[in-house]
């Protein structure tokens, strides 16, 4: 039966310009065709002889089929090809945006860091001082410009406030939902005086929007290559006659888990029925 199978499947491809990647690729799927349409006319009581004959026959006849073959499989393999290409892209798309969100969001934790931690140098002047260093406030402030509003100090005796100092001392309103405060406790060689320190930032110039716009978009791209892998997949399986309702749930819930196991039970099967004849 193999041989008689293979000999229509080469005389099939004779007048089929392919190359060789693409010509092996379409013997193939020819083959595992007729071999099922073999298997399931012997499960129907037909002889060995009879079924590869009524196989042949309604696969239709070589001069027939020649050059609507060649037309329908370069069309149809084009066709996966820029599919498998586009749902790549997506891939490597869905990969970029996603580290590219995350490293946003890391300078923005690196620039947070670098603001409280600045504010070191005005914490040791009140703690020693017990008095506002403005100067050096001053710088901090312009150090960090952009990100930082304003700078809150409240002096208190015993958790009783007595005092409060601003800088700038003028600041423009803010949006409330924008702007977050880091709180600072600085405490003072005189007993029973603390200062409280509330750094008023941009929420914004820490986190900037884009981050979320960015990661989103990283969604949506794997979302895309998921779906596009997944129809790849299922058109493969529906040109060698194996697609059913399992494999297409796998293929769309699995995706290359899916596509190596019916890689996998593919060979198995070619390699059963091979040995059964």
């Amino acid at each position: 039966m193999v041989k008689a199978i293979d000999r229509y499947v080469h005389s099939l491809s004779k007048h089929v310009n392919l190359e060789s990647e693409e010509m092996a690729s379409f013997q193939d799927e020819i083959r595992s065709h007729l071999a099922e349409s073999v298997n399931a006319l012997r499960l129907e009581g037909y002889s060995e002889k009879e079924s590869v004959a009524i196989a042949l026959r309604r696969f239709g006849e070589e001069s027939n089929l020649n050059a609507e073959l060649r037309r329908e499989y370069r069309f149809h393999r084009s066709f996966k090809k820029w599919m498998l290409a586009v749902s790549v892209l997506f891939l490597a798309l869905s990969v970029f945006f996603v580290y590219e969100s995350r490293a946003l969001e890391e300078r923005g934790l690196v620039n947070l860091d670098y603001m409280n931690n600045d504010f070191d140098k005005v914490e040791d002047l009140m703690g020693k001082t017990n008095s506002v260093p403005y100067e050096v406030l001053k710088a901090y402030v312009e150090r960090h410009e952009g990100v930082v509003r304003y700078v809150l100090l409240t002096q208190k005796k015993r958790a009783v406030p007595i005092a409060e100092y601003a800088y700038p001392i003028e600041h423009e309103p803010y949006d409330p939902q924008d702007v977050y405060y880091l709180p600072q406790r600085i405490e003072t060689e005189v007993t029973g005086i603390q200062w409280y320190a509330n750094i008023y930032y941009n929420n914004s110039a820490i986190y900037p929007p884009q981050v979320h716009a960015v990661y989103v978009t990283g969604v949506v791209c794997f979302a895309l290559y998921w779906i596009l892998f997944g129809l790849w997949n299922v058109l493969n399986a529906h040109r060698r006659g194996s697609l059913n309702v399992f494999w297409v749930v796998c293929f769309f819930s699995l995706n290359v888990v899916a596509y190596l196991l019916y890689k996998a039970v593919e060979l198995i099967r070619i390699g059963r029925f091979r040995a059964a004849v």
